[in-house]
């Protein structure tokens, strides 16, 4: 995942709090183990626009938790927006996310 987020990605939790790539990944490896039953289930996924001359996507998916421990309901939904943009190498870095 590291690789995919753009050195400048924002992740906009639903709370409103903006998280830098940084503190994402920060996050994701002191809670990596800490929840086994902790899963994620990703449902509808649409691209919305497409810029061919810049490479960029915009999509939008439906994101469902089950057993998340720090979130106010352990079960939730939420629909997410994600920013793409096309690398030299033809590859996907993630820009942006807000839930």
């Amino acid at each position: 995942m590291e690789s995919r987020l753009h050195p400048t990605f924002v992740n906009i939790q639903p709370a409103g709090i903006a998280l830098t790539r940084a503190t994402l990944l920060d996050q994701l490896r002191r809670a990596w183990g800490k929840s086994p039953d902790f899963r994620i289930r990703v449902r509808n996924v649409a691209l919305h626009a497409s810029c061919d001359d810049t490479g960029v996507l915009l999509a939008t998916y439906e994101e469902y938790q089950r057993g998340a421990r720090n979130s106010a309901r352990p079960d939730n939904a939420r629909l997410s927006t994600a920013l793409f943009a096309e690398t030299g190498a033809g590859a996907l870095e993630w820009r942006h996310a807000a839930s």
